[in-house]
């Protein structure tokens, strides 16, 4: 499931997704456990290029359901997948861990 957030909600843990490196392009805001970026909204899945997480810590997979390869992240701004710790259009799955 995908949640979008229109306003700020500065005690939520959240990751903003961006369609290319740079945070440009389209993005779409997470603020949970999502087991298929495919499924449930606009489709990110393999083909977030940058991101930037706000709060908490996150684990990101190569594959839907958690599972492949995974890169753990906290707070910052990750500006292209090497930052983010895998290949580019290569993430399916995002673990909120804290």
């Amino acid at each position: 499931m995908l949640f979008f957030v229109l306003g700020v909600i500065p005690s939520m843990a959240r990751m903003i997704l961006f369609r290319d490196v740079n945070f440009n392009g389209s993005s779409v805001t997470l603020v949970g456990s999502v087991s298929n970026i495919g499924l449930g909204g606009p489709s990110f899945n393999d083909e977030a290029s940058s991101m930037v997480i706000t709060k908490g810590e996150w684990q990101i997979f190569e594959h839907a359901l958690f599972t492949g390869r995974s890169s753990i992240r906290g707070p910052g701004r990750y500006p292209n997948p090497r930052a983010m710790g895998i290949r580019n259009d290569e993430l399916s799955s995002v673990l909120r861990l804290r």
